[in-house]
């Protein structure tokens, strides 16, 4: 029993390092849910490091948009991602709140929380607008 055990401490590593070798801006998102499915620390923080860098060219991608609530929350909350700017992040928000509205709409507030709207002003009309869809 032992020995099948090692095996599969073994294989999982292996497979870790497979994936890290393999992780690209196209599967991190997927590797990055993988990796903390199986306790694949290193790869976690690999894929986490390359979400991070890359959150402007990752929230293009449509898996980005199939994570569970918590994993988009824990992303807005992350301090180190990279966006352009603070309308990115909202219009992130609607694009996953709208890919399933139904289910979604209940998350709104408190993912819209998240953001810090101060580099809004009142009479922003982009703003206004995406806030009446």
């Amino acid at each position: 029993f032992l020995d099948f055990r090692f095996l599969l401490i073994r294989l999982k590593e292996f497979c870790g390092e497979f994936l890290k070798k393999k992780l690209h801006l196209s599967n991190c998102v997927a590797i990055h849910s993988l990796a903390h499915m199986y306790t694949l620390s290193q790869l976690a923080l690999k894929a986490a490091d390359m979400i991070r860098r890359n959150f402007h060219k990752v929230i293009q991608d449509e898996e980005f948009y199939t994570l569970p609530f918590h994993l988009i929350r824990d992303w807005l909350s992350d301090l180190e991602i990279t966006v352009d700017s603070e309308e990115v992040l909202f219009e992130t928000v609607l694009k996953w709140v709208q890919r399933n509205a139904e289910e979604r709409e209940r998350y709104f507030e408190e993912l819209f929380k998240l953001l810090s709207l101060l580099s809004y002003n009142e009479g922003n009309h982009n703003c206004s607008r995406m806030i009446a869809l």
